[in-house]
């Protein structure tokens, strides 16, 4: 189950696709997450890496954030994880056991998307940052959650921007067009 990497260079373990990565994550933080019952987040980024004398998209994984019980407060980006380009984001919802914890989050506090999301701009320059990558500020990146079931979903972000995030809010959890199941069975 565990997926192989495309690349190995510097430590770093680069992957096919974002799925391959998320997989890759969750196979090594969720049984962590759900014994100490707590959040564990990281991101997911995108660069270019020589395969087989050609470039091509590479994904690899961020520092692993511990957080509580309900969510990640301290999620962020690492000083050297800054002006990297962000392709998704993965968290688990650890062994806390209400329905809530088997789904994406629909709202945050702020009254977003909650967790379905992560804008691909976390930088401290953000207009540096989108104009390199060719970004708005509305671009957006999936997120892939492990439920306490060991279930890893992604929310499949067939909508382009946030400005449409209202209209499939109600449909998010239900239809497949926009969660998609990746992985079943994550060992805890």
């Amino acid at each position: 189950m565990r997926p192989k990497p495309m690349l190995e260079n510097g430590g770093v373990s680069y992957y096919s696709s974002t799925d391959d990565a998320a997989l890759a994550w969750a196979m090594r933080y969720y049984g962590e997450s759900y014994r100490a019952g707590v959040e564990y987040g990281a991101f997911i980024y995108q660069s270019e890496v020589p395969v087989n004398g050609s470039n091509v998209a590479g994904y690899y994984l961020g520092a692993a954030i511990k957080g509580e019980a309900t969510s990640i407060s301290n999620f962020w980006q690492t000083e050297d994880e800054i002006n990297k380009l962000v392709a998704g984001w993965i968290h688990t919802h650890g062994n806390k056991g209400g329905k809530g914890d088997l789904v994406f989050s629909l709202r945050n506090k702020q009254g977003e998307a909650g967790d379905a999301y992560v804008t691909t701009w976390t930088s401290h320059d953000r207009k540096a940052y989108l104009d390199a990558h060719g970004l708005t500020d509305n671009s957006l990146a999936p997120g892939y959650l492990v439920n306490n079931n060991g279930t890893l979903l992604k929310a499949s972000l067939e909508w382009k921007d946030r400005s449409m995030l209202d209209e499939i809010q109600g449909l998010l959890f239900t239809d497949t067009r926009y969660v998609t199941t990746v992985a079943q069975g994550i060992p805890r």
